[in-house]
């Protein structure tokens, strides 16, 4: 893969329908004094396998994750409270270095032209979700994202 977009359509693909919903660029609140948002926020919808909440931010480049890099709290104060599991998905598995991972993030890479986990994301402890929060979600389906 090669560009933001291939990497796009792999996460889309990982995380489709009938087994996931998904939206794209999910705000943590609806209106102006929303600051965070997520690349992808998808959720489980069947409850045999625990409607599982997933936030994903989305790299295509070294130099794109190596900013995120440096304010990992960017990605951690938005959408991150709300998921179950937080992952890094990029178009290059070297785009990440040994180490450079945190501790609560899992790793999706493309192996077959499709995304496969590298590194499986830790079970977080989600808080529940709000009115704001849902309210941003609601907005974005109506947008039909």
């Amino acid at each position: 893969m090669s560009d933001d977009m291939d990497i796009r359509d792999a996460v889309r693909r990982h995380f489709a329908a009938p087994e996931y919903v998904y939206f794209e660029e999910v705000r943590e609140a609806a209106g102006f004094g929303s600051r965070r948002s997520a690349d992808l926020f998808a959720m489980n919808v069947w409850p045999s396998r625990g409607l599982g909440i997933h936030g994903v931010e989305i790299k295509a480049s070294r130099g794109d994750w190596l900013q995120e890099k440096r304010n990992p709290a960017k990605a951690e104060d938005g959408i991150y409270p709300f998921c179950d599991h937080w992952w890094l998905a990029v178009a290059d598995v070297k785009i990440v270095q040994a180490g450079e991972l945190p501790a609560t993030w899992g790793l999706l890479a493309p192996r077959g032209g499709k995304l496969v986990v590298k590194v499986q994301a830790p079970k977080l402890e989600p808080k529940t979700v709000d009115r704001e929060f849902l309210a941003a979600l609601l907005k974005r389906a109506f947008q039909g994202a």
